[in-house]
């Protein structure tokens, strides 16, 4: 009897032994599974990193033709206007430093860390690389900022260079700084939705201008260190009158290298829209009074007599109006076929 217990008792732990060792066997594949799966997992993420980093990775091309590549998405952005630094906003990035007149002429609402890089013509260098920038946005026909292309190329820090004038030029910026920022919908609000706009614009003065005829127009600028005569190119106000079908009388004329109030007698234009540069306006009108309108001859101007001599409003028209392009067209073409 104690012998056949004894037997049954060596037999039981035989079977727990068994038992456990197929416990431990499950346990050891479940373990093994387990890590595999982690593996695949970490495998997986660092695939979608690797991803992601590449996604990161922008291919773009400035105003100059130059081809720059940003591996990352900017945080610190220098823009070196005022016009420039709102147009990086309305693609939804974050500034660093920008020009004085971002505060002064266009009082854009930026923190309070931001850093004041000084006049557009006359940036500080300093206070732009103190700034810390991982992009640099430029003006392509201001020498002082092709000046310091290469210093910032040196230091490693991306510059792009726009030249903004024309409707079509704020849209292409915007779409560049949209492809930086990854807000393709911001692209679509503040830019093609003015376009949409401003072809309606163009698409009421060409008919207005079937009925009316076109208006030959003179353009000049006002400041304290004296009058100019602008062309159809190179100006927003220019731009936008070349655009909704003007006539203008300085194009191809020698207006444009000396002020004549003969030939704007002999060119007798049907609107003269004025726009003051600069903040003095006292003194830019004192420069308009000798230059021209003291000048009895200047009342008997065809747009004097009618009334159709415009200031215009040089957020709109001196500046780059950026989100309001549109805006400016509806006024712009009010005055010329409705006034």
């Amino acid at each position: 009897m104690k012998k056949n217990g004894i037997i049954l008792l060596t037999i039981c732990l035989c079977l727990g032994l068994i038992s456990g060792c197929g416990s431990r066997t499950q346990i050891g594949e479940d373990q093994m599974n387990q890590a595999e799966n982690r593996s695949s997992d970490v495998a997986s993420s660092a695939e979608s990193d690797i991803a992601g980093a590449d996604d990161r990775s922008v291919r773009v091309t400035d105003d100059l033709g130059r081809e720059v590549v940003l591996t990352t998405k900017p945080s610190r952005v220098a823009a070196l206007t005022g016009s420039f630094a709102d147009t990086w906003l309305l693609a939804g990035g974050e500034l660093s430093a920008a020009a004085h007149d971002a505060w002064e002429e266009l009082h854009l609402d930026l923190k309070e860390d931001v850093q004041d890089l000084g006049s557009t013509m006359k940036i500080s260098l300093e206070t732009l690389l103190a700034s810390d920038p991982d992009l640099v946005i430029a003006s392509a026909k201001t020498k002082s900022h092709l000046d310091i292309q290469a210093t910032l190329e040196s230091a490693k820090i991306p510059v792009l260079y726009f030249h903004v004038d024309a409707f079509e030029d704020y849209l292409r910026m915007l779409e560049v700084c949209t492809q930086i920022t990854a807000r393709p919908e911001l692209y679509e609000e503040n830019g093609l939705a003015v376009e949409t706009q401003v072809r309606q614009v163009r698409e009421k003065a060409e008919a207005a201008v079937q009925k009316q005829g076109v208006q030959k127009v003179l353009m000049l600028r006002i400041a304290a260190s004296g009058i100019s005569v602008k062309g159809s190119t190179g100006t927003v106000l220019g731009e936008m009158l070349k655009d909704l079908y003007c006539e203008n009388i300085a194009d191809g004329s020698d207006l444009l290298d000396e002020l004549s109030l003969e030939k704007i007698i002999e060119a007798d234009p049907d609107h003269i829209f004025i726009v003051q540069q600069g903040n003095d306006s006292e003194g830019a009108e004192k420069a308009l009074e000798e230059a021209l309108t003291n000048n009895p001859a200047w009342a008997g101007l065809t747009a004097v007599k009618n009334g159709m001599v415009h200031r215009m409003d040089k957020m709109l028209f001196q500046f780059k109006p950026d989100k309001l392009w549109g805006t400016a067209y509806e006024q712009l073409e009010e005055l010329l076929y409705e006034g």
